[in-house]
């Protein structure tokens, strides 16, 4: 909100406080429409963060970045007491002049409960109306789209039911509805060139008269990938569903390995099934449910191996996953990821 930014400078200048701005978005968006003539001010009267060490705290404003509780941001590091050049110290205001983005608002709680513990004095739009929107409202759209007097709209960034709102304000100055796209995450539009007299015709009574040849829009049947892809560590991108949903499963239930080591020859069990738990029980605490699991696994080694043969050892391993994690469902009603593992000797 630049007029904002703007008006702040001016009243420190008037009250011989020195501003300094921090953040990359907030210094290049400043110095952006200093450049254009759109901000201005006297040529001390913003100064460069590292010489805030020069002035003392009375005289001191800081511009900063990160009202969304962003944990990199310079607000978020400054709470944490991480920042090179600011530390919040008691007796500081921190104004947060903005309202938490929808799904933000745990961030920002955390926020504030950090610098309060750092002893500043935090006033946000619950105590005082200091959040003016930095969105552009109805009125300022319309005058937007008059200016550019756009052959096709389409809207973007928002939930689905903003943009067809901002649709329905473009249909009112006159932009068609069959040239208005609204479109989700991997739709694509496509623009072409349309030489049917029919299409000409239609187009000139759009008054796209400015174009020899009319351009017929669209949205394509096709789709792009629009998924998040995920990084981890060297790996971008090769963590798909299924591995997702096995840590998901881990970190609720946890994990049960059980290890059975099986004759090759005689089809017989060797020794007594081995189990190994993670993050599902604490095995000396459980030996009647260890017990009860070693015989279960032994029950079905044996109905796999009495028929003489085993001609897929894929289907033992199968029947002690789905059957011991039926049976550790009912004993606990928890679902821990059943990994078993059959050795041949």
């Amino acid at each position: 909100m630049l007029t904002r930014i703007a008006e702040i400078i001016t009243i420190c200048e008037r009250l011989n406080r020195k501003v300094f701005l921090n953040g990359r978005s907030m210094k290049d968006t400043v110095q952006i429409a200093q450049t254009l003539g759109y901000v201005k001010f006297g040529k001390d009267a913003v100064l460069p963060i590292e010489e805030m060490h020069k002035y003392k705290d009375p005289n001191i404003m800081i511009i900063t970045t990160g009202a969304q509780g962003q944990e990199t941001s310079a607000l978020g590091r400054m709470s944490k007491g991480e920042h090179r050049d600011v530390q919040i110290k008691k007796g500081d205001m921190v104004v947060l002049s903005s309202s938490p983005i929808p799904g933000n608002e745990r961030s920002v709680q955390n926020l504030m409960n950090s610098l309060y513990r750092l002893g500043a004095q935090v006033i946000y739009n619950k105590i005082l109306g200091v959040h003016v929107s930095g969105h552009a409202y109805q009125e300022e759209q319309k005058i937007m789209m008059s200016l550019a007097k756009p052959k096709f709209f389409i809207p973007i960034h928002g939930e689905r039911f903003m943009l067809e709102r901002q649709a329905m304000t473009a249909h009112e100055i006159g932009i068609p509805k069959e040239c208005t796209f609204v479109m989700s995450n991997g739709q694509i539009a496509e623009f072409i060139q349309d030489t049917n007299p029919a299409v000409i015709k239609q187009t000139r009574e759009l008054h796209y008269t400015n174009l020899r040849t009319p351009i017929k829009g669209r949205i394509s049947d096709q789709k792009l990938p629009a998924n998040y892809v995920m990084v981890d560590g060297l790996g971008i991108g090769d963590v798909g569903n299924i591995v997702l949903r096995d840590r998901q499963v881990m970190s609720q239930d946890g994990m049960f390995v059980v290890i059975v080591t099986v004759d090759n020859e005689t089809l017989e069990l060797i020794g007594s099934p081995d189990i190994i738990s993670r993050g599902f029980v604490y095995l000396r605490e459980a030996k009647g449910l260890l017990q009860e699991t070693r015989k279960k696994v032994r029950d079905i080694v044996t109905s796999h191996t009495s028929v003489g043969h085993i001609e897929n050892w894929s289907s033992l391993k199968s029947a002690i996953r789905d059957e011991i994690g039926s049976f550790l469902f009912q004993k606990t009603e928890r679902r821990p990821l059943v990994l078993p593992v059959v050795i041949e000797v």
